[in-house]
């Protein structure tokens, strides 16, 4: 069994604390100036198969004087809220710093804004067709896609101020009535690579625009701690590939065998580390 306690029931959580806060607030709901549409996805993992169907049955172009959807906000995986909340696709309208400021002014949640538009989620299927975006996470785990992933390792607290945040962004975004899109440049790898070799490594999301992949951790007697990663390290090459983003190293990873060893390099403490890993097979 697995729980999915923070993914996605988290984001699931807020949605409906959302709903709530704009209905008991008769403040909120009758100043928006605009609609606003609660949906949940299914199909995420495999290909973002809800979100696809849905914004395929609209019409868009990036004019926003045709834009049928001002916005959209996505909250995947925010449940273990620690020192810091990640909100991605900043980058997708020169507006979005400016709200998200404002919205936080009461809230003074420690915030760590990424520019980054492309991410592996259901934004993607509104970012393509011209429509900016904001998706919140807090951070991949040791139980992401696990039976461990239960209700009891839960921020609640962290949850709620989440859809404090986004309550706010809402309403002031109802404000502005239309905001501007930016395209940015999508990652080489424009397919979702079959991953067929497990290396056990935990991409930390909130990392800074720093070149590689830096780590959040290991999984335990997993291939990348036997071959010694640590928390911490900056994976900058998988295979002689050269790793800059969580999209070439996610394309390195579909390229490598289960079963057959492979040199990683990281960067540690700010020297460089050629490690031998064997990756297992999913």
């Amino acid at each position: 069994i697995h729980p999915g306690a923070d993914d996605n029931g988290s984001g699931v959580s807020a949605l409906l604390e959302i709903i709530r806060l704009l209905l008991n607030d008769p403040k909120l709901s009758t100043n928006l100036k605009v609609d606003v549409v609660f949906a949940t996805w299914s199909g995420e993992e495999i290909g973002l198969v809800g979100s696809s169907f849905f914004s395929n049955q609209l019409s868009f172009t990036k004019e926003n004087s045709e834009r049928p959807i001002i916005a959209y906000l996505n909250m995947d995986m925010i449940g273990r809220l620690r020192d810091k909340m990640t909100i991605h696709g900043v980058g997708s309208s020169t507006s979005w710093r400016k709200i998200i400021q404002k919205a936080n002014v009461p809230l003074r949640i420690n915030l760590n804004l990424q520019n980054d538009s492309h991410i592996p989620t259901d934004t993607t299927s509104f970012y393509s067709k011209g429509v900016p975006i904001l998706s919140a996470f807090t951070g991949l785990h040791d139980d992401y896609h696990s039976p461990s992933d239960t209700a009891d390792k839960i921020n609640y607290d962290g949850i709620n101020k989440c859809a404090k945040l986004f309550t706010r962004i809402i309403t002031t975004l109802s404000e502005y009535g239309t905001i501007d899109y930016l395209s940015q440049q999508a990652p080489s790898s424009k397919s979702r690579t079959k991953l067929r070799a497990y290396l056990g490594t935990i991409p930390n999301y909130s990392q800074t625009d720093q070149k590689g992949v830096l780590l959040s951790g290991v999984t335990q007697k997993g291939p990348a701690d036997i071959a010694g990663l640590e928390s911490g390290d900056l994976v900058i090459e998988l295979s002689n590939f050269k790793i800059e983003n969580i999209y070439d190293y996610t394309e390195a990873i579909g390229k490598i065998n289960a079963g057959k060893k492979e040199t990683i390099k990281v960067l540690r403490n700010g020297i460089v580390k050629t490690l031998t890993i064997i990756p297992k097979a999913r």
